[in-house]
C-alpha cells in the first residue's frame, strides 16, 4: 500500500500523461487506496483496457468504465451504456363473457 505523498506523485504523474494525450481531466481522488482520476472522454488505449460497470446509488442507476493508468485508476461516464427506460408492467384482465 502506497503512502499518501506516493499516491498524489502517481496521480500527478498519471495526470500529467493524459493531459499529454489531450484527456480532459475533470476530478481526482489521491485518499482511496490507490488514487482515482475522472476524466472527460477516453482514448482508443483506454477504452481496450477498460470495465464496464453499473452503479446503483440511491436508486440512480449510472454506467461508468474505469481502466487502470499509470498505477491510478481511470475513470468515465459510459454513454454507450444509456439507461433503459423503466417499465411498468400491467396486468390486463380478460374480459369475462357476460
Amino acid at each position: 500500500m502506497n503512502t499518501r505523498q506516493q499516491n498524489q506523485a502517481l496521480m500527478l504523474t498519471a495526470i500529467g500523461r493524459l493531459n499529454n494525450k489531450g484527456i480532459a481531466v475533470i476530478d481526482k481522488n489521491h485518499f482511496a487506496p490507490k488514487p482515482v482520476i475522472y476524466i472527460a472522454k477516453p482514448d482508443a488505449q483506454l477504452q481496450r483496457k477498460a470495465v464496464q460497470l453499473t452503479e446503483v446509488h440511491y436508486g440512480q442507476t449510472s454506467h461508468v468504465c474505469i481502466a487502470e493508468f499509470n498505477g491510478c485508476l481511470v475513470r468515465w461516464d459510459d454513454f454507450q451504456l444509456a439507461p433503459q427506460p423503466t417499465v411498468n408492467n400491467i396486468i390486463h384482465m380478460p374480459r369475462l363473457a357476460s
